[in-house]
């Protein structure tokens, strides 16, 4: 089991949901440099399709409206902060006169913008970063689960009617599903997008 780190871009967290996130998925919550309002979390799963899978379905079913995985992408500079390195050490690798062997930019526009998975990968090989456990997804695991998540097909959760309909009322007489359970528990089913969102009130995170 690996334990990988993403994150979302969500339309609100709301306070009262907060404190859950924090204790259940080692969350960190806040607005970055784009507006955008983030969740950063932890999650579990024998591979990183799996484990965000599971983390998008669990994060909707609290309520969050989830826009999209956030592709880790970092400057030259950002590279430099990360790894604690100067950022001519940086300079020297992406240009290829210390390391030969160094990531390509996935975007090579403004500068060049590096994917994190890829330099994390290069560091634990290299020696400039201690494993510690996590895990990061690549580009193309990332624009999958985008494009999962912006097919709709995600989970919500509906309370089921609590209306006892009698078995001499439906075709053939077959028992249906509210003679199983009338308790009118919460049950999952498939929608076009993530459940609606009730009156939230903006809170500073």
């Amino acid at each position: 089991m690996n334990l990988f780190e993403m994150t979302f871009h969500v339309e609100h967290v709301d306070d009262s949901l907060v404190g859950m996130l924090i204790d259940d998925y080692e969350a960190t919550v806040g607005t970055d440099h784009t507006g955008h309002e983030f969740v950063t979390v932890l999650a579990e799963g024998n591979s990183f399709d799996h484990a965000a899978r599971t983390m998008v379905t669990k994060l909707q079913c609290h309520g969050l409206r989830i826009r999209c995985l956030v592709s880790d992408l970092l400057t030259r500079s950002e590279i430099a902060a990360r790894l604690g390195v100067t950022r001519q050490a940086v300079q020297n690798w992406t240009s290829g006169r210390r390391q030969d062997d160094f990531p390509l930019a996935v975007n090579p526009v403004g500068g060049g913008a590096w994917s994190w998975h890829d330099v994390w990968a290069w560091a634990l090989s290299h020696g400039q970063l201690v494993d510690d456990g996590l895990r990061y997804p690549t580009q193309v695991e990332t624009d999958i689960i985008n494009a999962w998540i912006g097919s709709g097909v995600t989970v919500s959760w509906t309370r089921r009617p609590e209306t006892k309909t009698s078995s001499a009322q439906r075709p053939s007489g077959r028992p249906g599903r509210d003679d199983k359970d009338r308790s009118g528990s919460m049950t999952p089913v498939e929608s076009g997008g993530p459940p609606p969102a009730g009156k939230k009130r903006k809170g500073q995170v």
